[in-house]
């Protein structure tokens, strides 16, 4: 992932254990198709980024590079 990528976290209900869809853009505002979908739940972000709450989730917007990483079964990072 680099500067320019987000990733949108969203879940159904307000249970932070929930399993969401996690989607990747390369450039949000590019309107191009997602680079990845997965589900899972994104449990921190610890890559310099803006955190945009939604009512279904949020949005992570990166400021630099970074990397998805999985932690174990379904729960996620961004370091």
């Amino acid at each position: 992932m680099d500067g320019n990528n987000s990733v949108s976290d969203s879940v159904d209900g307000s249970d932070s254990d929930s399993r969401g869809l996690l989607t990747i853009y390369d450039c949000g505002a590019a309107q191009q198709p997602p680079s990845a979908q997965l589900l899972g739940t994104l449990e921190s972000v610890d890559a310099s980024a803006v955190v945009d709450p939604q009512p279904t989730g949020r949005i992570v917007k990166l400021r630099e590079e970074a990397v998805l990483e999985c932690q174990r079964a379904d729960r996620y990072r961004i370091i």
